[in-house]
């Protein structure tokens, strides 16, 4: 086979795979911390009617479990039911790396096994193959550091884990939407943030009644939002004190873009959202759900719409029309000027 080593960053998934059709693969080698339901659906119409085993290894740490936008684990139950004993799924919580990987060729490098990774994000991946030296030589080296971090990682148990997303971490999910930085809204929750920041240090349950303003202090609602907060690296928070990060506040205080940036590094999906938009003249809600396979009600495409519009991003059209899904949503000149200083416009 003619050795080839090239960068690939259009439909990088996609195009992996088709460089394998109508050959018989022993085991792809699968590293990526989070996974779409478009590209697992990707891998398995690549898989039907093949023997190929994988091995997939993931990062289902607290904090990624915590900011998933949906449960992480819904893809592995799909793979597991179509691929049965043929699929074997390891979680490390370190794990950053992204890859995928078989006998004769590799793909490697910014792009998470996810839609965003093959079609959104402005990516950057090399492709190698072949059995010449060089190449064999590049394919073993990336397999070699794949058992490394196969190794360091742990069974998944998936039933388990599902569990524990569903009776925990969705909590955790669902309080982005109720706790949104926004100063040009009504509820000013921007203000809370403030609030909070005042103080080099808080007991954890007064802070909760500074929170809830006047509402009787529960912990299940203070609490996500402290650790909210906490995600965005603003407080550091023990489960008794709650305590101010100087630096990081300094950093961004009295600008509420720049906590858009915090926001955007933590749930991706903010920025996602933006980009999804400026690609069409208007969107329409049912669009964004359908790209992101959201449901109606999703706290997080709620809460990217909303920061969204207070910092004038976008504009909402048709806003009298019932629920969220019978709108459309316009890119401004905001907007666009944000993803051209990012490199995305």
């Amino acid at each position: 086979m003619k050795s080839e080593i090239r960068f690939q960053n259009e439909q990088p998934f996609h195009f992996f795979f088709s460089q394998h059709a109508g050959r018989s693969v022993k085991e792809y080698c699968i590293s990526s911390p989070f996974l779409g339901q478009s590209t697992i659906e990707t891998l398995l119409d690549f898989l039907k009617r093949k023997q190929t085993r994988v091995r997939l290894l993931v990062n289902l740490s607290p904090l990624n479990m915590a900011t998933s936008i949906s449960n992480p684990l819904e893809p592995l139950v799909l793979l597991t039911d179509k691929l049965g004993d043929r699929i074997q799924i390891r979680s490390n919580g370190n794990l950053h790396a992204k890859a995928i990987l078989s006998d004769t060729a590799g793909l490697f490098g910014s792009s998470n096994f996810t839609s965003g990774g093959e079609e959104r994000n402005r990516e950057l991946n090399l492709y190698i193959c072949g059995s010449e030296n060089r190449a064999r030589t590049l394919i073993s080296s990336l397999r070699a550091e794949f058992e490394l971090n196969w190794l360091a990682g742990d069974p998944v148990n998936i039933e388990e884990k599902s569990k524990t997303w569903e009776d925990y971490y969705r909590k955790i999910a669902n309080s982005v939407s109720r706790f949104i930085p926004n100063p040009n809204l009504g509820k000013d929750n921007y203000r809370k943030i403030r609030l909070t920041m005042r103080r080099s240090a808080w007991d954890v349950d007064k802070l909760g009644v500074e929170l809830t303003e006047g509402e009787k202090a529960k912990a299940g609602g203070y609490i996500p939002k402290i650790i909210f907060m906490e995600q965005l690296g603003l407080v550091k928070f023990d489960g008794k004190t709650v305590t101010r990060v100087d630096e990081v506040w300094e950093q961004v205080k009295d600008d509420p873009a720049k906590i858009f940036a915090l926001v955007v590094s933590k749930f991706k999906i903010f920025q996602e959202v933006l980009v999804t938009i400026s690609k069409r003249d208007e969107t329409k809600y049912a669009d964004l759900m359908n790209v992101f396979n959201l449901d109606e009600k999703s706290s997080s495409l709620v809460a990217a719409i909303r920061w969204l519009e207070s910092l004038d991003y976008i504009d909402r059209q048709q806003k009298n029309l019932g629920s969220d899904k019978h709108h459309k949503f316009k890119l401004k000149s905001k907007g666009q000027q944000y993803l051209s200083n990012i490199g995305l416009g």
